[in-house]
């Protein structure tokens, strides 16, 4: 039995009253409920408020208020969309940790090489890719904004870009030497390791973006 236009807006406004508000999730958990509700009205001849009230009661603990260490406590949402993106904020962290390694183990392996004057160079070099990546990161911010719609890749785009702008500007080479990768003559692996993982890192924002683009397009479409 297919819904109405009436009763399916019944159930968008259910999901926004409860923060649902991503619409590449939103879409997948009305199609869902759509589904319960339709074979529920079909198969046990239940009025709509009926069926809806039951699939209210199976999709509670998935759409109550909920945060992760992941992402940070601040951030809340639903219990569906903050686990999806824990998942994926795994995925990337470990993507990102891999080539960091790499690059550590490559520099240690190379130490020799890596004279203080070269250090320095390389050390102007990063401070300058930081101020490009960082307006590369308020374009796409603002291009995102422009769409009108939340996904779950705006949410973890909007949470990571926070984080990273402020390493991009304040622990900037060029800016501050906390994060120099020279000191005293030698390289600064933790400082090393930190650029190498940060930009590393930096891909998945594009893909955010990408990813955040298709859904907008598929919604429009």
């Amino acid at each position: 039995m297919k819904l109405n236009q009436d009763q399916l807006a019944n159930i968008v406004g259910f999901l926004n009253r409860m923060e649902l508000t991503q619409i590449d999730l939103g879409n997948e958990v009305l199609d869902h409920i759509s589904e319960g509700i339709s074979e529920g009205m079909f198969s046990q001849q239940l009025t709509f408020e009926e069926a809806f009230a039951i699939e209210k009661q199976k999709w509670r603990d998935d759409l109550e208020s909920h945060s992760s260490y992941w992402l940070g406590l601040m951030w809340m949402g639903p219990k569906i969309m903050i686990q999806k993106c824990v998942k994926q904020s795994k995925i990337m962290y470990l993507k990102a940790t891999l080539p960091a390694v790499i690059v550590l183990l490559f520099f240690y392996s190379t130490e020799n090489l890596w004279k203080e004057q070269i250090l320095i160079i390389l050390n102007s070099f990063v401070g300058i890719v930081y101020i490009g990546l960082f307006l590369l990161l308020l374009f796409l911010n603002y291009k995102m904004k422009r769409t009108g719609y939340e996904t779950s890749h705006s949410f973890l785009f909007k949470i990571n870009a926070i984080t990273f702008s402020f390493l991009l500007v304040l622990y900037n080479p060029l800016v501050s030497d906390i994060l120099s990768l020279e000191k005293e003559g030698s390289i600064a692996y933790v400082s090393l390791f930190v650029h190498a993982f940060t930009l590393a890192f930096y891909c998945f924002f594009v893909q955010f973006y990408k990813f955040h683009s298709e859904v907008q397009k598929m919604e429009v479409a």
